[in-house]
Order: structure tokens, then sequence, then C-alpha cells
């Protein structure tokens, strides 16, 4: 009889133990934000997963200027095949009855080519910066004035923020939004040199 009852307050222990051990981890696994997958598993939660359509851009502009980059303002782009070749364009839209000619923006290009000269196809893109209205990306989701929630919605609820500033990251593209009275009102995408740090950045774009 008393083996039994050692035996059933045994088994009782290693139960609750264990009874215990699966609810500590159901607990850790309530918290884990798990990604959007799609039919090929593949997170598909970020808008960052696609790029930006060059032509799309120009297409959209009325007017541009262009200049190229020195290698001290190149320091924040990944090395490519030569280094250098790095073409400014700065972005003009046409007066209309509302507004003046104006400046929406810049766009940053690389090519080994003519990276000053506008009217061609060979760009690869390096990074846009837009503070006016004008110009739409991503097939016309996202563009200055855009509200808070349509930039969560396109960009997936994992970013940092840093004075009004929301920060989306992935892999080596980064997404920086600013915003006033929740709505954005200043954007800028590239493509950075790895574990870079986004607050120098912010402090090097004068932000």
């Amino acid at each position: 009889m008393k083996k039994i009852i050692i035996y059933f307050l045994t088994i009782c222990f290693f139960s609750c133990v264990q009874d215990k051990q699966v609810k500590t981890l159901e607990s850790k696994i309530d918290t884990v934000d798990i990604p959007v997958e799609t039919k090929n598993g593949q997170n598909q939660s970020t808008l960052l997963n696609d790029n930006i359509n060059l032509q799309s851009v120009k297409n959209q502009i009325d007017n541009a200027t262009t200049t190229f980059l020195s290698k001290e303002d190149i320091i924040f782009f990944p090395d490519r095949i030569k280094n250098n070749f790095y073409g400014y364009y700065t972005l003009i839209k046409n007066s209309d009855s509302n507004y003046p000619t104006r400046i929406i923006g810049n766009m940053i290009v690389y090519d080994s080519i003519n990276p000053y000269t506008y009217e061609k196809n060979t760009d690869q893109f390096v990074e846009i910066t837009l503070n006016d209205k004008g110009v739409s990306l991503f097939n016309n989701k996202i563009e200055v004035g855009a509200s808070y929630s349509k930039i969560i919605e396109e960009f997936g609820s994992k970013y940092q923020n840093k004075d009004n500033t929301l920060i989306f990251t992935k892999n080596n593209k980064i997404a920086f939004f600013k915003f006033k009275d929740s709505l954005v009102s200043k954007i800028k995408i590239g493509e950075y040199r790895k574990d870079i740090d986004v607050e120098l950045m912010l402090k090097h774009f004068n932000w």
C-alpha cells in the first residue's frame, strides 16, 4: 500500500511539472510575432520586397536636373562593380493652377555609362527622396500625404520610431517615413550598406 501511495504521488508531481512547462511554453508562443506568409512560404508583409520602378518615377515628373555624386556622398551605399558613377536627379513638377514649378525630391541611381544622363533606361535604383506630392511609388500605393495606417498596412508593424519618423528595414533596404499630423510629409527609400546606423543616417540627411 505504501509503495502504491509513493508511486501515485510521483506520478502527480511529474504531471504537475509537465503541465507547468506546457503552460510556460504556450505563454511564450503567444508572444511571438509570426510573419504573414504566402503560399510559397515567403514573407510578403512589406513593400520593401518590391523594387522601385525608375521609369514609373520618370514618367510622373515634368523635368529634372542631373549631376553625379562624389565619393564623399556615397558613404551609405553598397559597393558596386566600379564604385563610382552615381547619378543625382532633382525631380521637378511644372506649374499648374494651384502650384508654381517646384522641386518635389531627388533620386540617386547607379550607371556605369553616363550616370548624369536622364533620358536612358540603364539606371539601377539606389535611393529616392520625396518631400512634396507629385510622385507615387509601388503602383500608386505610397506617396507624400499617405496616412499612418496606410504605411503600417503596406510595410508591416515591425519598425523603429525616431522623432516622428517610422523606419522599416528589409535586408539592405531601408524606408524612412516622416509624419506630420498623422500624414507622411517626407519619404526616403534606398538600398544601403548592411548594419548601418540609422540615427547616423538621419543626422547626415539633416532629416
